[in-house]
């Protein structure tokens, strides 16, 4: 099943429009492109990207979108645990596999509240002591797993989460990606 947040011809003004709120965004392709049952995602281009005429728009999550790709290439492997418990802040955990990453997992914490949440969310024992990062940047600080393989992962209001171990393959370069418009 092809999934999608949005496309040429759900744009404003278009045949099919069905405008998704800005804020909501990143929580729409955090769903499709990290969890395990995300089906087969697509990737718009004017939300990679943004858009021209009339009227146009900025890459959506404020040009993170990149990351949220890379996130999912990299670490979103492995047995999913969800976190369904509170209906303004949900989260999940993909355990890492050996084969990809050196099983660094990740973590996604969500929320549509106005204020900023927390959740306590297991990633798995073999990440005892592991520094966990947010990739996009918007949550704060570092998460310490403990001995029992749980983080207590932190959200800003109305935003997303994507933590995985601050010494993973290649996590550097994901947080300090920009994706480069294509025609410039």
């Amino acid at each position: 099943m092809q999934t999608f947040v949005a496309n040429h011809d759900t744009q404003e003004f278009q045949s099919l429009s069905a405008p998704v709120e800005e804020w909501f965004i990143p929580h729409a392709y955090a769903l499709i492109l990290l969890r395990l049952d995300g089906g087969y995602p697509c990737v718009f281009y004017g939300d990679l990207f943004g858009t021209r005429g009339p009227r146009p728009r900025r890459p959506a999550c404020g040009g993170k979108l990149s990351r949220l790709v890379a996130a999912r290439k990299l670490y979103a492997y492995g047995p999913q645990r969800d976190y369904f418990d509170h209906a303004d802040c949900i989260g999940w955990t993909r355990l890492g596999h050996p084969s990809r990453s050196n099983g660094a997992g990740l973590a996604v914490l969500m929320t549509n509240s106005w204020s900023c949440q927390r959740k306590r969310m297991f990633v798995g024992h073999k990440h005892v002591g592991e520094r966990w990062i947010d990739l996009l940047g918007w949550a704060w600080g570092e998460v310490v797993i403990d001995h029992h393989g749980f983080g207590t992962f932190p959200v800003g209001h109305r935003s997303v989460g994507v933590w995985t171990n601050a010494a993973a393959p290649e996590v550097h370069k994901i947080t300090h990606f920009v994706m480069a418009h294509p025609l410039t």
